[in-house]
């Protein structure tokens, strides 16, 4: 796997770098994103990712600072915030980091037989301080049966 085998890492860093350089400077591109949702971590492979965003930044990161075109990183855990102190180590303080925030779980990811209801003053917005440098949440949002889920999606966007 991707995981485990430094040929493939090496790979794909040579992928990513290519991709900057073929498609880098096209004007409607406004950034790269190497991995979209790692999970090395959740199979196993703690810190694989981390190495594998550092080479990566190693590769291709010349290649986007001379584009002007930012690579943008998920952190392992399916982009979760708590992975963050990592990959920002791993890439540097220049990337951007793309996080998911489907928390709480129990409230975003219900059963239609159990439902949760969502209170704000249980349900805040959290883990994003220790995030240094610049990222973005790039997805979030709960199931559409969720009581109150405008109510969340609003908490949420504003």
């Amino acid at each position: 796997s991707i995981w485990q085998n430094a040929e493939k890492q090496a790979a794909w860093a040579e992928m990513v770098a290519e991709t900057v350089r073929r498609f880098g400077s096209h004007r409607a591109l406004a950034g790269i994103v190497p991995m979209d949702e790692p999970n090395g971590m959740d199979l196993g492979f703690s810190g694989a990712w981390d190495a594998l965003a550092g080479q990566i930044a190693k590769v291709a990161g010349d290649a986007a600072r001379r584009l002007d075109v930012p690579l943008i990183y998920s952190p392992d855990r399916w982009a979760r915030a708590e992975a963050a102190r990592a990959l920002r180590q791993a890439v540097g303080s220049e990337a951007v980091l793309a996080l998911h925030h489907y928390e709480p779980w129990h409230y975003t990811h219900q059963d239609e037989t159990d439902p949760v209801r969502f209170d704000q003053s249980r349900m805040a917005v959290q883990g994003f301080e220790a995030v240094d440098g610049d990222w973005a949440v790039l997805e979030f949002g709960a199931v559409r049966h969720a009581p109150d889920v405008h109510q969340y999606l609003r908490n949420r966007i504003e």
